[in-house]
C-alpha cells in the first residue's frame, strides 16, 4: 500500500467515525430522549425523514465501505463513481442549504450544537473534500444528472406527505400553511434548480479535472 492509498484510509476511517458519532448522537437525542407524544417507532421514521439524516447516513456507509472494501457487485455499484458523484451533489447541498437558509433559524447549545455542526458542515466538508483528492477524474457522463434527480424529487414528494401526515413541515421550505402552494412549489423548484446545477458542476468539474489532473496509478 503506498503513501497515497494509506493517507486516503486514514481520512476515510478519522471522519467516518466522527459521522457516526454525530448520527449516534442525533438517535440518541431525537428517539432515545423522545418527547413524551412521540412513540419509538414515530420517533425513529421522525429521525430518519430528515434529509440531514439520509444524507449524513449515505456518507458514513460509503466511507465504511470503503474502508473496508468488498468486490460484490451491491458494493462495487455503491463505490462506484456514479454513486459517489450523486452522494457528493446530496451532501453539498446538506451544507449548502443549512449554511444559506436553516442555521440562522435556531441556537442549538450543547450537544445539539456539536451534533449539528458535524452533520452541516463537518461531514459535508470533509466529503466534498475527498471527492477532490480521491475521486475518479474524467469518468462523468451528463445523463448521470437526470439520475441524481430521482431521490430529491422523491424526497420532496415523502417530507410533503409525511408532514402532511405528523401536522407539521419537517423544513420550512416545505409548510405549505404557511407559504401557500405557490409559494411553497416555487421554493420547492429553486431547490430542484438548485439539486440540478450541483449536479452539472461536479460533472463539469469531473471532466476537467480528468484532463488537467490525470489519475495516478494505486500499488
Amino acid at each position: 500500500m503506498n503513501t497515497k492509498a494509506t493517507f486516503k484510509n486514514l481520512y476515510r476511517i478519522i471522519f467516518a467515525v466522527i459521522a457516526w458519532y454525530a448520527l449516534g448522537g442525533h438517535f440518541f437525542q431525537i428517539v432515545v430522549h423522545r418527547s413524551p407524544e412521540w412513540s419509538a417507532l414515530g420517533a425513529t421514521i421522525n429521525y430518519f425523514s430528515y434529509f440531514t439524516i439520509q444524507s449524513n447516513w449515505l456518507v458514513a456507509l460509503w466511507w465504511t465501505l470503503a474502508i473496508f472494501g468488498g468486490n460484490s457487485p451491491r458494493q462495487s455499484f455503491f463505490l462506484s463513481p456514479r454513486l459517489k458523484g450523486a452522494l457528493t451533489v446530496y451532501i453539498t447541498v446538506t451544507f449548502a442549504v443549512y449554511a444559506l437558509l436553516l442555521a440562522d433559524t435556531w441556537e442549538p447549545t450543547g450537544f445539539d450544537w456539536l451534533f449539528a455542526n458535524i452533520t452541516h458542515y463537518i461531514t459535508p466538508l470533509a466529503f466534498i473534500l475527498d471527492w477532490l483528492l480521491f475521486e475518479t477524474r474524467g469518468v462523468y457522463q451528463s445523463l448521470w444528472a437526470l439520475d441524481w434527480l430521482v431521490y430529491p424529487v422523491a424526497y420532496f414528494i415523502y417530507a410533503l406527505v409525511y408532514g402532511a401526515v405528523i401536522g407539521h413541515a419537517l423544513y420550512p421550505f416545505f409548510d405549505y400553511a404557511a407559504l401557500g402552494w405557490g409559494g411553497m412549489a416555487l421554493q420547492v423548484s429553486f431547490l430542484l434548480v438548485f439539486f440540478a446545477f450541483l449536479e452539472l458542476l461536479y460533472i463539469a468539474a469531473n471532466r476537467l479535472l480528468g484532463r488537467w489532473l490525470p489519475n495516478a496509478v494505486e500499488a
